[in-house]
């Protein structure tokens, strides 16, 4: 008995022994790319800063090696933006760059704006939204507060991303895609790009120049 009862203390101890090995690796930090991200926002940050302080910057995002600011300028003795950019920022070897962006006005008309910037590797789809659309056909304005824009894209698919309402927004995507559409969905209303605009959103989504840009 008292070998059996040793043979059983034994496995006993291994069993809680390896639950301890198992349970402090579940513990341990893991490096992940969060931490790369927030390393490249800053950095490119401060870069993007020291050079000019013409674009202020409202939302930053990083994809791969890069990071995508949206921007707005004002005019003078205004508190309201009166233009939105958005800059795709890469780093180099020593420093950062600044590969595409592309200015656009804002959405006020109609309550809401769409924009694409379309790289070799990267989709950005910017613009705002406001607090009211205008309904055409009663010639009047809908309060309405979206909370979700639904992304169409030419091949069928789509992508809906959580927006906050009556503010700028911007979507960066991995990867060249068509973008043929943006729905903009609320609690009650949903309303698309295409109801009040015809202009292809991808005919404009080349890069503006980026020679001389904070000359």
């Amino acid at each position: 008995m008292n070998s059996m009862k040793k043979k059983y203390i034994a496995v006993l101890l291994c069993a809680l022994l390896f639950c301890g090995l198992i349970g402090g690796a579940s513990t341990e930090p893991t490096q992940n790319s969060t931490d790369g991200s927030a390393s490249l926002l800053q950095e490119a940050t401060n870069w993007f800063e020291s050079q000019t302080s013409k674009y202020e910057i409202l939302s930053a995002e990083a994809v791969n090696d890069s990071a995508i600011f949206l921007t707005g300028t004002k005019n003078p003795d205004t508190d309201e933006y009166q233009l939105l950019q958005v800059f795709i920022v890469d780093r180099t070897d020593n420093s950062f760059e600044v590969s595409a962006w592309k200015g656009a006005e804002r959405g006020l008309a109609a309550g809401f704006s769409v924009h694409v910037l379309a790289t070799d590797s990267l989709t950005v789809v910017f613009g705002d939204t406001f607090d009211s659309i205008f309904d055409f056909i009663n010639d009047k304005r809908i309060d309405v507060t979206f909370t979700e824009a639904r992304i169409v894209f030419a091949d069928g698919e789509s992508e809906t991303r959580s927006i906050t309402g009556n503010t700028p927004y911007v979507f960066a995507l991995n990867g060249v895609r068509a973008v043929k559409d943006v729905e903009f969905i609320s609690d009650d209303l949903a309303v698309k790009y295409s109801d009040f605009f015809s202009e292809d959103l991808m005919e404009a989504s080349e890069t503006l120049d980026t020679a001389d840009l904070f000359n």
